[in-house]
């Protein structure tokens, strides 16, 4: 977790293009610490590294977050179980490696999909996804958790359920919030601003503005639900 490390956060945080918001929105998680070394980045990402046949076992990531898997050296092999099909999993004692349909049936009703992922793929992983991960070869790869408009509510949900004591979910939503407002705030002070000078408004409202208002209706409707 590199963020957290005043040396590494101060190399890799920053360091890392978006995908477009055609992909993914903005990370909110950028708005959780304000650490010198990742502020406005997000603090949950990681670098693992792993000889061949280092793996994972089956299990879903709580906290409501998307979660992104990257190669940068080697090839990875996931194995995906759609987040509604635990039911299907036998409170994960079913092995996807060996599936034994004599001992569990249900198994054969769950949506599994597998593949190999190696560098220039990004595999990304809607919250609550069950998943295990297994190094086809030699592996370095990039990961991180991920927090938008998309998954808004799940998160909100985590914060009613207590699901994930680690994550301060009041904190990253409080600082949203009073990020998203601030930037509002600062729009309408200057379209007062030109109003009164007789200078054209039409230019301050762009893509972005709209974007911070339909996050914060958003979070508004989310917390209401």
């Amino acid at each position: 977790q590199f963020p957290l490390s005043d040396t590494a956060g101060g190399k890799l945080c920053h360091q890392n293009n978006p995908l477009p918001n055609g992909i993914m929105g903005e990370d909110l998680l950028k708005y959780w610490l304000d650490l010198p070394q990742c502020k406005l980045d997000s603090p949950l990402q990681y670098i693992f590294m792993g000889r061949t046949d280092t793996n994972s076992r089956l299990h879903k990531d709580p906290g409501g977050l998307e979660i992104s898997i990257a190669p940068i050296s080697g090839q990875k092999e996931c194995v995906l179980v759609h987040r509604d099909d635990s039911r299907c999993l036998y409170h994960l004692t079913a092995s996807l490696d060996e599936i034994d349909l004599q001992r569990f049936p249900l198994l054969s009703q769950a949506r599994v999909y597998k593949t190999v992922i190696k560098p220039g793929e990004i595999l990304l992983m809607p919250n609550g996804t069950y998943h295990q991960c297994r190094n086809v070869t030699p592996c370095l790869s990039y990961s991180r958790f991920h927090l938008d408009t998309v998954n808004l509510l799940p998160f909100v949900m985590s914060l009613v359920n207590g699901d994930a004591p680690e994550i301060e979910h009041r904190d990253v939503l409080w600082n949203l919030a009073s990020a998203l407002i601030k930037k509002v705030d600062e729009v309408v002070d200057l379209v007062q601003d030109r109003v009164l000078a007789y200078r054209v408004v039409t230019d301050v409202v762009t893509g972005d503005t709209r974007e911070t208002v339909e996050t914060l209706l958003a979070l508004r409707n989310f917390i209401r639900e």
